[in-house]
């Protein structure tokens, strides 16, 4: 089993860009591993990871959650059901998904003339780096 060596963190963290901008998910790395968050937004380096079976299933999966996230805010967005279904027919576990969604879905959600806000991002700036946050 080959080891691999990972830069030490150093001892403060390099300025991130002006441009970078802090979102739910950067913020999260930060809290779960500031390691990570620096190889990753400072150094813009990849963090490796254990290539597993659980591994790449929870990969399959939050890329199944992605993609039918994808669908359901098109569909909010007003593309039609029927042409979101034909391009989810490639993957049965995301067709079913789909499926029930279109089932299931929330009457209010259906209303005629029902106004949606689908992924709303607010933004502002704090102490000169961009917060942004979708809803």
């Amino acid at each position: 089993m080959t080891k691999t060596l990972l830069p030490r963190p150093t001892s403060s963290f390099s300025p991130l860009p002006s441009s970078f901008q802090f979102t739910q998910s950067k913020l999260q790395d930060y809290l779960t591993c500031p390691h990570r968050f620096e190889l990753r937004y400072q150094r813009k380096m990849s963090w490796p990871a254990v290539e597993t079976a659980p591994v790449q299933e929870a990969e399959r999966r939050m890329q199944l959650g992605s993609d039918f996230h994808r669908l359901a805010h098109q569909h909010a967005l007003g593309l039609p059901a029927r042409a979101l279904s034909n391009s989810a027919r490639h993957n049965l576990e995301l067709a079913a998904m789909w499926q029930n969604y279109l089932e299931h879905r929330p009457a209010e959600l259906s209303y005629p003339g029902a106004q949606l806000f689908p992924e709303t991002t607010l933004a502002t700036t704090v102490s000169g780096y961009r917060l942004a946050a979708k809803y």
